[in-house]
């Protein structure tokens, strides 16, 4: 059986991972230590990742996506009702069509980064022709 969704658990020194196929059964249930994470996810075809979103989740949101894997990061004040039911891969899978995910920082669209630069360097190039003007 192949991993669908992975329930990622961020800590300090040690991960757990929780990943299940596309039964609902669980395939994988371990503790990775820091080092190991990036090793384990590049060896995994794609798949879902669901993960807290907290300050360190937003780095390996981007570690994880240049693996090719979709990472969705769950609200903390959404994560507790999930870990308490005992399967934390609920939420990413998307049962609930009004569950609201962050986006990870640094990962802004490529139209979006020109519309946002765009004004910021004509006000430049303007304000040093100003300054050379004088």
């Amino acid at each position: 059986m192949s991993i669908v969704v992975i329930g990622l658990d961020l800590a300090k020194h040690a991960f757990q991972v929780h990943g299940i196929d596309e039964t609902g059964q669980v395939v994988v249930r371990r503790q990775l230590k820091r080092g190991y994470v990036e090793e384990f996810f590049a060896a995994l075809p794609p798949c879902l990742v669901g993960m807290e979103a907290c300050a360190t989740a937003h780095h390996w949101a981007r570690q994880l996506m240049a693996y090719g894997h979709q990472v969705r990061l769950i609200p903390p004040m959404r994560v507790k009702a999930y870990v308490q039911r005992g399967n934390p891969s609920l939420p990413a899978q998307g049962g609930d069509p009004h569950f609201r995910f962050a986006t990870a920082a640094g990962t802004i669209p490529e139209n979006l980064q020109i519309r946002l630069v765009s004004p910021i360097n004509s006000w430049l190039t303007n304000h040093e022709a100003v300054i050379d003007d004088a």
